[in-house]
């Protein structure tokens, strides 16, 4: 049976959320100056999985192959989507310096937006629906749930 290597999903999620890092003057990426590390994404792949019965992973490799790239694109952007959401809104003020950083909701509402038009074009299909959600509200019914909860938060 094919699989497909979580070295392959990693750098379409590091992509996704714009984690590059930064490149020393050869053009390598420093070790760490990524914001999240490898055995981060990872973990996240695995619960990503959880949510869409067609694929299991292991740690290294996700089984079977994704049968699309909708498939492949609609599990690396829920991924991201993961990844992003923890960061919420929050400040420091001390005597010499005020810091805000606020939850960043562009990049939140365009990976919504990737998510539903890989799940709109692709079969892929999150354990969490039944039988009727799938026939009656196909790809937009997860995207939606997202929104109000973003929305919500």
């Amino acid at each position: 049976m094919s699989t497909t290597a979580y070295t392959v999903i990693i750098p379409l999620i590091r992509a996704a959320i714009g984690d590059f890092g930064i490149r020393d003057a050869q053009g390598d990426v420093v070790q760490y100056s990524q914001d999240y590390h490898d055995d981060d994404i990872v973990l996240t792949i695995n619960l990503a999985l959880l949510r869409f019965s067609n694929y299991s992973g292991d740690g290294t490799d996700i089984t079977p192959e994704f049968a699309s790239d909708n498939d492949k694109g609609a599990v690396a952007v829920f991924v991201a989507l993961l990844l992003v959401l923890p960061g919420g809104a929050f400040s420091i003020d001390t005597p010499n310096m005020k810091y805000w950083h606020q939850v960043n909701q562009e990049l939140i509402a365009h990976l919504l937006g990737m998510l539903k038009h890989f799940m709109d074009d692709g079969d892929l299909r999150p354990s969490i629906w039944g039988v009727l959600d799938q026939m009656y509200n196909e790809g937009s019914l997860v995207a939606d749930r997202i929104s109000e909860a973003v929305g919500a938060y």
